[in-house]
């Protein structure tokens, strides 16, 4: 499982590396998404399956699930 962190939940807007997170509230330290384009856009996520194998899905097969905005 991989997070996929964001400045929002909207995809053609968000920024998927300036998102604040852990670390910003003492050092102002941005966090940012695994697998980004050259563009600053998620690619997507890795699946790891009961049987052990590992697929990538790709970022315009997800749906948002959780939003703390």
């Amino acid at each position: 499982m991989d997070a996929i962190l964001s400045t929002g939940s909207d995809v053609e807007t968000a920024g998927f590396v300036e998102a604040r997170g852990g670390l910003w509230d003492r050092w102002q330290i941005y966090d940012r998404t695994n697998y980004l384009t050259h563009g600053g856009k998620s690619v997507g996520t890795n699946v790891l399956f009961v049987d052990g194998h590992l697929e990538c899905s790709p970022f315009r097969d997800m749906a948002v699930r959780f939003s703390a905005l």
